[in-house]
Order: structure tokens, then C-alpha cells, then sequence
């Protein structure tokens, strides 16, 4: 099995803008008749204002078509200039968003069809987050748009892939199981455990080599060469200490994980998987130790006895 490949993330500084003094939108205040003559029947409210701002700043703005807005000049700079800096702002944002997470699908693309298609993602899911990391969250789901599939169908899959990692990334995983509590379990106990992974660990299925074309995303387009014919691949995806990885699977082990990670019993699994594997046969002690040892395991839980470990 190939050994685990590795996704580090640096440290993306995103300062937050500071508002002049006043804000973009006019306050009256003191003996100021000119702003409060405007505050009439006719002024708009406050939802107004606000669907009017999210227009001027979202994908697509044109903060020269304000009209209706009482925008505040101040030093000499009028307000409608003011606020064109937060809408170039927002699309910078969102693009070094999605850019460090979906590093593979940019490089497949290249970037200028990369931040076309970025651009009709934020007009399709405008962001609901104040969390800049899950602005992509349905990148993946946009990317099965039938016009990109139809030439690229395994793109979605390979963004799924990043997706995962980017959640693995971070993900707030506990304290890993100290295995020396399951030497009292009984031989039938393993039969009815289930086993509770850190927030940090999935598994994916895809009809194309995702990991091969991930774990070549910072590599020249020129010098890469995958086959893509009839090659599935599981992969594993997990964090360990302050790096995401990735590792692919062989089918039993991915749909053992697959179930697991689905809440099903030990012996369930093993049912599942046929006869050749039960919960004390060599392949599964490999797997839990394995799994043990890379801190995938959080606890364990024999709901009949109601036992937690």
C-alpha cells in the first residue's frame, strides 16, 4: 500500500479591513440638517440598506449604480469610491479562499478558467459564513455543473477529495484511545464494539485516480502523466498533529472504514465484508492496530454492556 502523502497548509494572513471613522453610511447627528432632512417616509430601511451594501460588494458589483443609498463622504473621498474598496475586497478574500483549498483543481485548470469559474461559484452560493475556510463547502457539488463534467468528470471528485482535507485540516480532534483499557474485554465484546474515529478521519470512493492527481499538484502540468482509464481509487483521509493526510485504500479495509465510520458494529462489518474476515482474524487485528497507532481512534463503545472506552 502506498505510504500516506502529506498536505501543509501555511498560514494565509487575511487582516480585516478597518472602516473609516464614520462608516460608509451617513449617521445624522447633532445639528447636521442636511442628513436629517433626509430621514423621512421616503429614506429607505434598514433590510433595504443591507441588500444594497451585499449588491455592491458581492460578485459582479458595480458600486457605480448606487443611487438610493445615503452614502457619507469623508476626507475629501466620497463614500461611492469608499465602498468600491470593500467590493474588490470580497472577491480578493473569497479567491485566496478557495485557492488554498482547492490547490489540484486550480492546477488542473489553470488559473484564469480557475477564477472564472470561481467567480460564477460566489454568484451561485454567495457565502453565509463568517468562517472564510468553509466559503468552498459547495464547490464540489458546483463543479458537477453538466457543461464542466462533460469535459472534466472527474473534477468534482478531485475537489471532494480537497474538501475532505481541508475539514481534516480543521477538524478539533481529542485525545486519541489509550489502548490499554480494551486488554478487559472478553472475545465476544469485539463482535458487538463499535469504534469511534477523530472528527479528523473520512473515507472516499472515486471512478478516478483523485489521489494520484492531488498528490501532484504542485508539479510542472508539463512533466505529469496519469493514466485515467478504469483506475478507482479509496482513499483515507485524516490529520495527525498539525498535518492533513491522505492514503489510499484497498477495497476491504476502505469498506470496513466505510461502515465503521457509518456506526455500524465490528461484526457487522466483518458480516458484511463475507466469511473470509471476522473480528479476530489477522487482516482486522492489522487494521485496529494500524489505526491505533495513527491516532485515528477516539473510543470505543460496547452499547449492550454500556461500556466506553
Amino acid at each position: 500500500m502506498s505510504s500516506p502523502h502529506v498536505f501543509r497548509r501555511g498560514s494565509t494572513s487575511r487582516g480585516s479591513s478597518t472602516t473609516p471613522q464614520g462608516g460608509c453610511f451617513a449617521e445624522a447627528s447633532g445639528n447636521d440638517t442636511s442628513l436629517q432632512s433626509s430621514r423621512n417616509d421616503t429614506a429607505p430601511s434598514l433590510a433595504e440598506i443591507e441588500h444594497e451594501f451585499r449588491a455592491l460588494v458581492g460578485p459582479d458589483a458595480d458600486p457605480s449604480q448606487a443611487k438610493d443609498i445615503p452614502l457619507n463622504p469623508q476626507a475629501g473621498t466620497l463614500g461611492i469610491e469608499r465602498i468600491s474598496v470593500y467590493a474588490n475586497g470580497y472577491y480578493a478574500r473569497l479567491m485566496e479562499a478557495l485557492t488554498e483549498v482547492y490547490a489540484a483543481v486550480k492546477h488542473v485548470l489553470g488559473e484564469k478558467i480557475f477564477n472564472d469559474l470561481a467567480h460564477a461559484y460566489a454568484g451561485r452560493y454567495p457565502s453565509r459564513e463568517y468562517n472564510l475556510s468553509l466559503t468552498g463547502r459547495f464547490f464540489p457539488e458546483f463543479l458537477k455543473d453538466p457543461r464542466i463534467a462533460e469535459e472534466m468528470p472527474f473534477l468534482s471528485d478531485l475537489a471532494e477529495l480537497e474538501w475532505r482535507v481541508s475539514c481534516a485540516f480543521h477538524a478539533y480532534d481529542g485525545k486519541p484511545l489509550d489502548p490499554s483499557g480494551l486488554s478487559n474485554l472478553d472475545p465476544g465484546d469485539w463482535e458487538e464494539i463499535k469504534i469511534i474515529f477523530q472528527p479528523s478521519v473520512s473515507v472516499m470512493h472515486s471512478a478516478w485516480p483523485v489521489f494520484d492527481i492531488w498528490k501532484v499538484r504542485h508539479e510542472p502540468v508539463e512533466n505529469i502523466k496519469i493514466d485515467m482509464t478504469n483506475r478507482p481509487q479509496d482513499v483515507l483521509i485524516f490529520r495527525r498533529g498539525f498535518e492533513a493526510h491522505c492514503m489510499l485504500l484497498e477495497w476491504a479495509r476502505f469498506r470496513m472504514l466505510e461502515g465503521l465510520l457509518a456506526g455500524k458494529t465490528l461484526g457487522q462489518m466483518c458480516e458484511t465484508l463475507g466469511d473470509t474476515i471476522d473480528a479476530e482474524s489477522p487482516e482486522v487485528s492489522a487494521w485496529f492496530s494500524a489505526w491505533l497507532g495513527q491516532g485515528l481512534i477516539f473510543a470505543c463503545e460496547i452499547p449492550s454492556k454500556n461500556i466506553r472506552l
